[in-house]
C-alpha cells in the first residue's frame, strides 16, 4: 500500500494525489466500509439528526463533511479547513452538497497568519496530519510542504450563527487554543462535541475549558457513547465525545 502512495504521488503530483484517494474514501464511507477503521464517522448517522446545524474544524479533504451533509439533509455544515490546496478538494467532493459551505482559515486566539506544515512519514505524504509550524508536534516529522494561512477567532468566524447542534475539531494538537477561541459560541449554543485529543497536556486542558462549562466527557464503545471521569482521560486512544449537561 506505502509502495502504491508513493506511485500515485509521483504520477499525479500531490492535488491530484488527494483528490483521488479522498474521492475513493468518501465513496467507501458512504457504501458503509471502513467501519473498523472510523467507528467515530460512521456514528454520526446516530449522532446527527436532519435539521443539525453541524460545524466541521480541520474538515481537510471533506470525510466528515460529506457524512455530516447527507445526514444533516435539512440542516447545514460549515466547515473550516485552513489550507488552500485541501480546501479546494473538499469543494470538489462536496460540489452535489448545496447545504454546505467552507471558511478557509485557521481558528486561533488571535487575527493574523499562521505557517501550517504537512508532513512526511516514512516516504508518504500524511496530509491528515497537517499542523501548526514550530509545535511539539511538527518537530517530530519531515515538511513536505508549507502554507501560509489566515487565522481568526472562532467567535468572529461564527457570530452570525443563530444556532449549532454539533461540532466536530480535528487539528492535530492545537484543540486547546481553537477551543479557547470558541468560548462564548460554545457558552452560547451547548453542541454536542466531537474532539481529537493528541497529547496529555492538550488533553487535559480541553477538558477543563468544557467541563467548567458544564460539559461531561464520553467515548464511543460498542456503537454507543460511555460517559468517562478525568483519571480515565490518559486511557483512551481515540475521539472524545463532550456532551451538555444542565
Amino acid at each position: 500500500m506505502k509502495a502504491i502512495r508513493k506511485l500515485l504521488h509521483k504520477m499525479l503530483g500531490l492535488k491530484g494525489y488527494l483528490g483521488f484517494i479522498s474521492r475513493w474514501y468518501i465513496r467507501m464511507i458512504k457504501w458503509g466500509m471502513l467501519k473498523r477503521k472510523y467507528p467515530e464517522i460512521h456514528y454520526l448517522k446516530t449522532l446527527i439528526r436532519p435539521d443539525y446545524i453541524c460545524v466541521d474544524i480541520g474538515a481537510n479533504l471533506g470525510y466528515y463533511s460529506s457524512v455530516l451533509a447527507r445526514t444533516a439533509s435539512r440542516g447545514r455544515v460549515h466547515a473550516v479547513e485552513p489550507i488552500p490546496l485541501f480546501a479546494d478538494i473538499w469543494y470538489r467532493n462536496m460540489r452535489r452538497f448545496s447545504n454546505a459551505e467552507m471558511h478557509c482559515c485557521a481558528l486561533g486566539e488571535e487575527e493574523g497568519t499562521v505557517k501550517m506544515e504537512i508532513p512526511m512519514r516514512n516516504g508518504i505524504v500524511r496530509h491528515g496530519l497537517t499542523k501548526i509550524s514550530g509545535s511539539e508536534e511538527s518537530a517530530q516529522d519531515d515538511v513536505a510542504y508549507s502554507f501560509e494561512v489566515a487565522m481568526r477567532r472562532g467567535d468572529d468566524v461564527f457570530a452570525d450563527l443563530e444556532r449549532v447542534d454539533y461540532l466536530k475539531c480535528d487539528v492535530e494538537g492545537y484543540e486547546r487554543y481553537v477551543i479557547a477561541s470558541l468560548n462564548s459560541f460554545i457558552r452560547n449554543h451547548l453542541p454536542i462535541i466531537q474532539i481529537e485529543l493528541n497529547g496529555e497536556e492538550n488533553r487535559a486542558d480541553v477538558y477543563h475549558q468544557l467541563t467548567k462549562l458544564g460539559y461531561r466527557a464520553h467515548v464511543l464503545a460498542e456503537n454507543e457513547l460511555v460517559k468517562i471521569d478525568e483519571d480515565q482521560l490518559q486511557k483512551y486512544d481515540q475521539d472524545f465525545y463532550f456532551l451538555h449537561f444542565s
